[in-house]
């Protein structure tokens, strides 16, 4: 997921080292400071083909307009 979005491989290796408790806090934590951070363009990340995590697409859709 981190790579999707555009976190460098050499964070996404460094947090592996330090064995964090919660990668994806860390690896949204990051991305939202990024100007293209938005709740619709993490839902397409998440109906993606090589993602395909609909329930959470699906919750997202639930309270966001994504379309």
């Amino acid at each position: 997921m981190g790579e999707r979005l555009g976190i460098p491989q050499e964070t996404i290796s460094q947090w592996k080292r330090w064995k964090i408790e919660q990668p994806m806090f860390y690896m949204l934590q990051t991305w939202s400071q990024s100007s293209g951070a938005t709740v619709r363009m993490l839902h397409r990340h998440l109906v993606s083909p090589q993602m395909r995590c609909t329930l959470l697409a699906k919750r997202i859709s639930d309270f966001y307009k994504v379309d």
